[in-house]
């Protein structure tokens, strides 16, 4: 009797039985048996290799490398998304010490607040008086700007809470599903495990028949069948054990996956109690927030009373300004004279130079119209060379037509009149009786000749009519050169006249041109004068100055030399390649330095925009020696230049030169 193996109890009722074998009345042999568990066992392996396709789909895919010991790609997964947990762990845990560190009081108020109040008083340096009440109004402000920071870091961090639990549910979420995917796995371990428990039962009954049937017939088929089945048997065995290592492997992973559940469950629940907690200070936060908002008030009103006071400082301060710039007010009258003066000049120079800018704007479009009237000029003159050939063309071809058609008159008055003066018309009337002649006899000839003589006839009639149309052609074209020639001879009388009204307008602009030239000229005379005098005061001043300074203290100082430029040629002499030159020959000196021995000085010229020009160091031990001092500047002689005041005189100083130091002497305008 064969025993019919129970139905696993831990296994669900939708799982198929894969031992179950069809009710036969009669025993089954080994064969029939052996091939009846081999068709089980392919489909537990085809039952076991989509469940684990399943399971590999419904995991994230990880790049397979063989060349890793003990690959197990779901492991490294559940793995990897601990690390991920910790470290997320590790994060919240980080933010949640910040936000307590933020709202901490003590982490507010510190020594900063001090140094931030000074700093605050040293920039708007504020009076002596003010800073004891407006000390305690800054450093509430700072307090205040502090606070209101914390606020906007901690609403920001609030929002960034409720993201992160948002995560958190969807980690939920993955986790029961995962917990129901465990359960299912479990599930379909255990009845792996049944299955391979029967499995074995009956290999080991169908063994011990084997061993009785093998013991009954000696016969060498039954040997060789025998060897097979050993074989077979070996095998299954091997399969089995194969079936027996992946069912440990699962077991493994169903405990490490258990161990990570928990573990992930664990810092789940810690990060759901510092949720609790984080919402708990978010709430502390808005209150705070509700608080600060009244404060915020206060330091608006504070905020306008520092306004109104900055307001009436600067009020003061003008005050001040004007009390203290009275007695500067008072200047030299003809130095003010003098300054208004030149603003007028230079407000009647600006307006010459937009005067002298609208001649020019004219100039230039009168200089356009000219230029297109020229060329009008010459496509009319152009125009004019081919109507002129068209009409020599024309005489031409009258000409020939008038000869032609006195031909054919004169041909036509013969033929007409009949009269035999003429030898060719004799000739032609011979000719005709010759073939009159030749006619008679032959009827037909006579006709031709007939024909012949009415064609020319014709032809002559319309050689007539053609030298009619070249006549008329003719007088057309007469008509028209007579047209072509009124029409350019207008057109030169109106040439004529732009080119005398243009030379007047060039000769009249050349000549308002030269005016305003002269009276800019003037103008800048009369300016670089202004100037040159103004300055020679202020330097007369600063001299003065500078004596009355030194003649109290010259205990060290040197004593003041002024010194005279004497040269036996013009200072400055332009050259016709735009290049100044100045040279200094030699320098008279008073008897003061004279008698000081041998002094060693240093000439430096400025002039223009140009960089300041050094001379050689001179050891001077008399009163006059010879320098030989030139300087050359290339120039760009323009309006800008021209109009310059700069450029109508250059500054010479002479400096004394001492140990690790120089000391102004004099200077001197050229």
């Amino acid at each position: 009797m064969r025993r019919t193996p129970r139905k696993p109890t831990g296994v669900r009722a939708s799982a198929p039985t894969t031992l179950e074998e069809p009710a036969t009345g009669r025993t089954l042999s080994w064969p029939e048996r052996y091939e009846h568990v081999l068709e089980a066992n392919h489909r537990l392996n085809a039952r076991l290799s989509q469940l684990e396709t399943a399971h590999r789909k419904s995991l994230t895919v990880v790049k397979y490398e063989p060349s890793l010991p003990n690959n197990d790609v779901y492991t490294k997964e559940l793995v990897e998304e601990n690390r991920q947990l910790l470290q997320r762990y590790r994060q919240l845990e980080l933010r949640l010490a910040q936000t307590t560190s933020w709202t901490s009081p003590s982490s507010r108020r510190g020594i900063g607040g001090r140094q931030d109040t000074k700093r605050w008083q040293k920039e708007h340096r504020l009076p002596i008086r003010d800073r004891a009440t407006q000390t305690d109004a800054s450093e509430s402000l700072r307090v205040e700007t502090q606070e209101a920071t914390c606020v906007d870091e901690a609403v920001s961090l609030a929002v960034e809470e409720a993201k992160r639990e948002e995560r958190d549910r969807e980690v939920r979420a993955l986790l029961t599903e995962w917990r129901a995917r465990l359960v299912e796995l479990e599930t379909d371990l255990e009845r792996l495990r049944q299955e391979n428990e029967l499995l074995r039962a009956e290999s080991r009954v169908a063994n011990e028949e084997n061993q009785s049937r093998t013991s009954n017939r000696p016969d060498e088929t039954t040997k060789i069948e025998q060897e097979e089945l050993t074989h077979a048997l070996s095998d299954r065995v091997r399969q089995l054990a194969v079936l027996e290592a992946r069912f440990a492997h699962l077991q493994d992973k169903a405990k490490a996956k258990t161990a990570l559940y928990q573990l992930s469950v664990s810092k789940v629940e810690e990060l759901n109690a510092a949720l609790f907690d984080a919402n708990q200070k978010l709430l502390k936060q808005a209150e705070w927030l509700q608080a600060h908002d009244d404060k915020h008030l206060q330091v608006d009103v504070l905020e306008k009373e520092v306004h109104l006071l900055r307001s009436e400082n600067a009020k003061l301060n003008d005050a001040v300004a004007t009390l203290s710039s009275r007695p500067l007010a008072s200047w030299d009258a003809k130095l003010q004279e003098k300054t208004l003066l030149i603003a007028k000049l230079e407000a009647e120079q600006r307006e010459l130079e937009t005067e002298v800018d609208k001649l020019r704007q004219d100039h230039r479009v009168i200089t356009q119209t000219n230029q297109k009237l020229r060329e009008r000029v010459k496509t009319l003159t152009s125009q004019l060379e081919v109507q002129a050939q068209e009409l020599a063309k024309a005489k031409a071809e009258n000409e020939r037509l008038a000869m032609e058609r006195q031909v054919a008159e004169l041909q036509l008055r013969f033929y007409l009149s009949g009269e035999g003066g003429d030898e060719q018309f004799m000739e032609a009337v011979g000719r005709a009786l010759k073939e009159i002649k030749a006619g008679e006899k032959g009827g037909k000839a006579a006709s031709r000749s007939g024909n012949v003589l009415q064609e020319q006839k014709l032809e002559r009639c319309a050689s007539c009519k053609a030298t009619s149309s070249a006549s008329l052609q003719k007088e057309r074209l007469e008509r028209i050169s007579e047209v072509t020639k009124l029409i350019q001879e207008d057109a030169g009388a109106q040439l004529q006249s732009l080119r005398v009204t243009h030379a007047a307008e060039i000769r009249a602009l050349k000549l308002e041109a030269k005016q305003w030239e002269q009276r800019a000229s003037d103008y800048l005379t009369q300016i670089s004068a202004l100037q040159h005098e103004r300055s020679s005061e202020l330097r007369q001043e600063r001299i003065n100055k500078a004596r009355g300074q030194s003649s109290k203290t010259r205990a060290s100082a040197v004593p003041d030399i002024s010194e005279r430029l004497s040269t036996s040629r013009p200072l400055a002499t332009f050259s016709d390649e735009n290049v100044l030159e100045i040279t200094i020959l030699n320098l008279s000196l008073d008897q003061t330095v004279s008698a000081r021995g041998s002094t060693q000085l240093v000439l430096i010229c400025d002039y223009y925009d140009f960089e300041s020009q050094l001379s050689p160091v001179l050891t001077l031990s008399e009163s006059k020696v010879a320098v030989d001092f030139s300087i050359t500047y290339k120039l760009l002689l323009d309006v800008a230049f021209a109009r310059s005041p700069l450029a109508m005189h250059a500054t010479i100083e002479l400096h004394e030169l001492q140990l690790g130091s120089s000391q102004h002497v004099d200077e001197s305008e050229t």
